[in-house]
């Protein structure tokens, strides 16, 4: 029995937006309308095997960390709306 994920293919996979930032590693996740976001995130977590650090209610999404053929598989998920590094603020 293979428990490796289906591999996703797509003829436009979202682009990736944001640069990385080593003071804030991961991605930020957003949602189309019309998906429960706790659900959905669970739902990916679990199918592609990462963790989820937050989950954001207010932006459909949830905040992770996952390796580079992880992120390559999420451009094509329909639920995302936009994919992009996480970043840090800084306040003066």
């Amino acid at each position: 029995c293979n428990s490796a994920p289906e591999l996703l293919t797509c003829a436009n996979p979202l682009p990736v937006g944001g640069a990385y930032d080593p003071k804030a590693p991961g991605y930020v996740v957003s949602f189309r309308d019309g998906f429960d976001t706790p659900r959905e995130a669970a739902r990916l977590a679990d199918h592609y095997g990462f963790t989820i650090t937050s989950v954001r209610l207010p932006t459909h999404g949830f905040a992770a960390d996952f390796e580079d053929d992880v992120r390559e598989q999420l451009r094509c998920e329909p639920s995302i709306l936009y994919l992009e590094h996480n970043s840090s603020i800084v306040i003066d």
